[in-house]
């Protein structure tokens, strides 16, 4: 395996190009770093696993300006320093990915993702592109990037100095690395010393600075520490010193305390002002940290703070400094105790800047997401963050994280919190991420059984509502309310969905609202006060908004006979009584308005038509009923003057018989007309219509007036309905009979043919001159007139008959005519007295009564004739 690896080292030397270019993909470069800042810093990506990283490039021909002695030295200090990296682990200390590789023109290696080194953001540029350097320029440190930066390399030399046992030798800004998360991680291990001495006291070897030698080969001269420039043996407060110089030179805006030197005589005399420095040469920095600092640039070594206590000064007192420190140990904390620091860090995030929150706690936090349990503690500060980060800072760094939460259903709470901020979420999504995650979120919300879940989802809808277009309002939000409203849920959601559709019709088309909305109201079957309020609400809208608006045939057919029947629910107080006949009101004169302007045009249309009427030469009448004699009634007074109707009941009335009584209608000679100018030009229809209408009006006048006439066919029905009498039947055939023997022997003056009950077939003579018609019986005239009643009148006649014409038909004149009228000449009783004595005679008689009560009956004188106006008046 060892000569295989010489073997592979050897091919990749003379390869073109560094191996380590075989593994990553080499982007922008971001930085520099190392001793001299030789080393280059370029973004990349691994190609198989496509994880982010740094590829340092150490480029040979940089070298080229020093002896071959120097470039060999300069080579062996880089590659010892990678190699001393590579073999540290620690979270303070940058961690080395992919091993060193060297080709013929670079060495490189890999580590995690880094922006550049500290020299880099105090403004030192050297070796960087022009690009990289606009991109450090003007850089800006916050204080509390400094306060932990600061406190993360106490650490880092903490663990150095008592885990590791050695000594770092060149602590400066070109030493340190910022990641791309903001943190500060100790590097340039170059001049890196292991431990001499003894465990309880350790001692390290130093490295003489010598000024034949480049600069680049030595530690930084301003930044070392006087027993490790001036002796052969130093302790690690050597580096503590060299931390003081770099806190000083971080707040005096990247200049440091001890001037460039490129001698040691220089050197010393700085070193020598520094034994009677006072606090107030350190104006620059921070009050809380000054004495600390004058502490650590003692020249005394022994009286310099360990990395340890220095770590404990009050100046890392800071609640954004322990939120950051502790979040560098969440990994050793278990889920209840993230949980109780996650649920403070959104008000500590709030205090924190920007940068630091993008690049050192999303990171962080985003962990969590491995975990759903610890999702819906971390998820509010998240938010938070975005809600203050821009646009495109929230699509490139929290936005690609968040993706994987959205599709989450489980635990309930990365719901209700992506509902609780929605609105964030919709102003930093693009259109098509929030069309795709975002709303999604709120239509599942809609389905959950959680009650607080979909009640805020309810409330949280009419925000966005300007974000659904038609088909999403119409087939996933109404269709979820619809189920809400009409299905078995709480009051409270009922409610709250009918408030959610209230505020969504205005994004509504109206027939939608007036096919889909308001026939879903009249299936609520609810009367609770609550729930009738919110109908109310969701018809009011429909009713006022002006996009929509109920038309009045609606109202009148659907919306009016469903709210008129809920104003009188019992549940209701007074004020939402009153709430219901305002709205009910309203429409009721919504209906009258429009209605009214309707008819009005009608009516002016037809004022109109008369008024052509009238020009055309001829004044059109119209049927009005005659005034009665009586009080008018009650429903006369009401129909009265409505026109339709009173010419309706003037068409009726006109069909009946003739006469004068109160039911007449008369034709008046002369109605005068108005004419009227229409509200609006008439199109070509109406006038159409108006010229069919002249036209019927002037074939109506072409006939005449219309007469009533009796209806033939009805007298007849009457005539057959009527019930048939049987004795007056035989008497008119007995009278027909007699009629036609005493025409042969005797004229007849005037003849008057008699139907079947009582119809004329030939009209009798009229006037007083008249005759009435006689009949002679025997050799005896019958003077009485005889005539039978019309068949209206048989019924009343039936009831009290009278036979005296009869009598007088029969031999009237008592005993004159020669003795026709009875056996032996006696006297003949009349037919009234046989009819009288009907019932009480014996049955062999036949109806007669006995020779006593004719001859009584002879005795009496004969009956006066009966003239034709007291037969009419028996008749009548």
């Amino acid at each position: 395996m060892e000569f295989l690896g010489k073997i592979y080292n050897t091919v990749s030397q003379n390869l073109p190009g560094n191996p380590i270019t075989r593994e990553y993909d080499i982007h922008k470069q971001t930085g520099s770093a190392g001793p001299g800042l030789f080393w280059k810093v370029f973004l990349a990506t691994k190609k198989s696993t496509k994880q982010e990283a740094s590829v340092w490039m150490f480029d040979k021909k940089s070298l080229e300006r020093f002896s071959k002695r120097d470039r060999e030295l300069l080579l062996e200090t880089v590659k010892r320093g990678v190699s001393n990296l590579t073999r540290l682990r620690h979270p303070k200390i940058l961690s080395v990915v992919a091993s060193l590789e060297e080709s013929r023109e670079s060495l490189a290696f890999a580590t995690e993702p880094a922006i550049g080194s500290l020299a880099n953001l105090l403004g030192c540029h050297d070796n960087l592109t022009s690009e990289a350097a606009s991109s450090l320029g003007g850089f800006e440190l916050f204080d509390v990037e400094i306060k932990y930066g600061l406190l993360q390399l106490t650490e880092a030399l903490a663990f150095l100095h008592q885990s590791g046992k050695q000594l770092h030798g060149n602590f400066c800004p070109e030493s340190i690395v910022v990641n791309r998360c903001g943190s500060w991680k100790l590097a340039g291990m170059d001049f890196c010393q292991s431990n001499t001495g003894s465990e309880q006291c350790p001692m390290f070897a130093c490295h003489t600075w010598v000024e034949s030698l480049p600069p680049q080969a030595q530690p930084r001269l301003n930044y070392l520490a006087p027993e490790a420039a001036l002796s052969h043996e130093c302790t690690s407060a050597a580096d503590i010193f060299s931390l003081g110089l770099l806190f000083y030179t971080i707040y005096n805006r990247g200049r440091p305390l001890i001037e460039s030197v490129a001698d040691l005589s220089g050197y010393k005399r700085s070193v020598a002002a520094l034994k009677g420095l006072r606090v107030s040469a350190l104006s620059c920095v921070p009050e809380t940290a000054r004495d600390d600092v004058k502490l650590a640039l003692n020249c005394d070594p022994t009286v310099r703070p360990d990395a340890s206590q220095f770590g404990r000064i009050v100046f890392f007192e800071d609640s954004g400094v322990s939120a950051l420190q502790f979040m560098d140990n969440l990994f050793q904390l278990d889920n209840l105790a993230k949980s109780q620091f996650y649920k403070g860090l959104a008000q500590i995030s709030a205090n924190l800047p920007m940068r630091v929150n993008l690049l050192r706690i999303i990171p962080q936090i985003s962990e969590e997401f491995a975990n759903p349990n610890m999702i819906p503690f971390v998820l509010p500060t998240i938010l938070q963050i975005s809600e203050s980060a821009s646009e495109a800072e929230f699509k490139e760094l929290i936005l690609p994280k968040l993706l994987p939460v959205f599709k989450l259903r489980e635990p309930v709470q990365i719901s209700m919190i992506c509902v609780q901020n929605i609105k964030i979420l919709i102003e930093k999504c693009p259109t098509d991420d929030t069309k795709n995650h975002i709303l999604p979120i709120l239509f599942r919300s809609l389905d959950q059984e959680f009650v607080e879940l979909q009640e805020l989802c309810l409330e949280t809808l009419p925000t966005v509502a300007h974000m659904l277009d038609y088909n999403t309002v119409k087939n996933s939000v109404v269709s979820k309310l619809k189920t809400l409203i009409t299905g078995q849920c709480s009051l409270k959601i009922k409610v709250s969905a009918f408030m959610c559709l209230g505020k969504l019709l205005e994004n509504m088309d109206k027939w939608f609202v007036l096919d889909e909305v308001l026939p879903m109201l009249q299936k609520v079957q609810s009367r609770e006060p609550a729930i009738l309020m919110s109908v109310l609400g969701i018809y009011k809208v429909a009713f006022s908004h002006p996009k929509l608006g109920i038309t009045k045939d609606i109202l009148a057919s659907r919306v009016l006979p469903h709210l008129v029947p809920l104003t009188v629910e019992a549940s209701l107080n007074l004020t939402q009584f009153s709430a219901y006949m305002s709205l009910v009101q309203e429409m009721l004169r919504q209906v009258e308005s429009e209605q009214r302007a309707r008819l009005q045009q009608l009516h002016d249309l037809q004022q109109e038509q008369k008024t052509l009427q009238t020009r055309a030469g001829g004044q059109s009448q119209a049927l009005v009923p005659a005034t009665g004699s009586g009080q008018p009634s009650i429903m006369d007074s009401f129909m009265s003057g409505l026109g339709p109707m009173q010419q309706q009941r003037a068409t009726n009335g006109s069909s009946g018989g003739g006469g004068g009584g109160s039911g007449r209608l008369a034709l008046p000679s002369n109605v005068p007309t108005t004419a009227a100018t229409p509200a609006t030009p008439l199109s070509l229809e109406d006038k159409r219509r108006l010229a069919r209408e002249q036209e019927a009006v002037d074939t109506m006048r072409s006939h005449g007036p219309l007469r009533p006439q009796a209806n033939q066919q009805q007298q007849q029905m009457r005539a057959i309905e009527a019930p048939k009498d049987l004795t007056r039947s035989l008497m008119e055939r007995n009278a027909n009979s007699l009629m036609s023997s005493s025409s042969q022997q005797q004229p007849q003056q005037q003849q008057r043919a008699i139907g079947w009950h009582g119809q004329q077939t030939v009209a009798p003579p009229s006037g007083p001159a008249a005759a009435p018609p006689s009949f002679h019986i025997g050799g005896a005239t019958a003077g009485n007139p005889f005539s039978f009643p019309a068949p209206q009148q048989q019924q009343q006649q039936q009831q009290s008959l009278n036979m005296a014409p009869l009598d007088n038909l029969f031999g009237g004149g008592g005993g004159g005519g020669g003795g026709g009228g009875f056996v032996g000449g006696a006297a003949r009783p009349s037919l009234n007295q046989l009819a009288s004595s009907s019932s009480t005679a014996p049955p062999g008689f036949g109806g007669v009564r006995p020779q006593s009560a004719m001859m009584q009956q002879q005795q009496q004188p004969p009956p006066k004739p009966l003239s034709n106006q007291d037969l009419a008046d028996l008749l009548g």
